[in-house]
């Protein structure tokens, strides 16, 4: 098990879509072990989950929540997905119009979630911690942090961080669900989040932040040479996969836009996370199974990838040494 004196960690999480259902079952064997987060990370599905925990729900309490509603109702269809007749080809309407569902029920769930915490914008998630990296300035100092995709300008944010600096914006104004909106926002799937600059007065498209950052896990770590005052951990949803998996080859535009997007999603490289010292805090949940746009998965499913979440991590734990976590950083 851990050392006594490191139950304070930051948390890092993983984009997968539905596979995000396992992140629940993981921050739950860390809870139980008795961890509190400083910070949270999350991209796509890391940044729905991390916004949550770092709310205040306890993991346990936001899976049984969670578990009742049916995925399906978070589809809800643009205006081509909802003509009982298609005018054009399906694949082109749907990039026609940018994709296939609006988001605005997802945005709504998580909205309601942390309605009910009080919890509405970045204001409520800033930390004083004077411990900190005095490198980190105002505009970094949240309990989480959720990374996106500006298509516009064609760069990752961070949000709350970069956005006083790239749009002109509070960031203790920024509305949480929103920035969770922005990163689910699943190219061709959901439709992307419009964010209005009041530098210049238009706006930019937002996407999913794992078209630019799948895996932030150096978000956290100190830049003033001083080593960690406690872990960072990163959890990833991605097995490793054989070198003899074969899927079948996109025939069409729509296969062919529905592959890019798996990739995008499920298609990291992991090469820099074997490497030390991302090596000692990764912990990878084989979520195989299950492919992330799989918004049909039934309850006993998602109950599966709740537990897989919790046993990779429990077994994680058992061996994870923070005085062996410090050696390896300069």
């Amino acid at each position: 098990m851990s050392d006594p004196a490191a139950r304070v960690a930051d948390l890092v999480l993983e984009g997968g879509g539905v596979k995000g259902t396992a992140l629940a079952g993981a921050v739950a064997a860390f809870e139980h072990a008795g961890y509190r987060f400083n910070r949270i990370a999350g991209t796509s599905a890391g940044a729905l989950f991390g916004a949550l925990v770092a709310a205040g729900i306890p993991a346990p309490e936001l899976h049984r929540r969670l578990l009742d509603i049916d995925y399906r109702s978070l589809l809800d269809p643009t205006f081509w997905k909802r003509l009982p007749i298609p005018l054009v080809d399906d694949a082109l309407s749907e990039l026609a119009d940018q994709a296939l569902y609006r988001g605005d029920a997802l945005h709504d769930l998580v909205a309601s979630e942390l309605r009910a915490v009080k919890v509405h914008t970045f204001g409520d998630l800033r930390i004083d911690d004077p411990g900190m990296d005095p490198a980190v300035g105002a505009d970094r100092r949240y309990k989480l942090v959720v990374v996106v995709s500006d298509l516009t300008r064609q760069r990752m944010v961070r949000v709350p961080w970069y956005v006083r600096r790239d749009y002109g914006i509070d960031p203790d104004s920024v509305s949480v669900s929103d920035a969770v909106r922005m990163s689910t926002a699943i190219p061709f799937f959901y439709k992307p989040f419009r964010l209005r600059s009041r530098i210049t007065d238009q706006d930019s498209l937002i996407v999913d932040g794992g078209v630019t950052d799948s895996f932030p896990i150096h978000i956290f770590d100190r830049t003033d040479g001083q080593p960690p005052r406690w872990p960072t951990f990163y959890i990833g949803l991605s097995a490793e996969v054989p070198p003899d998996r074969r899927v079948t080859e996109p025939s069409g535009i729509g296969d062919f836009v529905r592959a890019l997007v798996l990739t995008g999603m499920d298609g990291r490289d992991d090469v820099e996370l074997e490497v030390p010292p991302a090596a000692q805090r990764a912990v990878h949940i084989d979520t195989s199974y299950v492919e992330p746009l799989d918004f049909g998965i039934d309850r006993a499913t998602r109950q599966r990838l709740y537990d897989d979440g919790f046993a990779a991590f429990w077994r994680f734990l058992q061996t994870f040494s923070f005085a062996s976590y410090r050696q390896v950083w300069p």
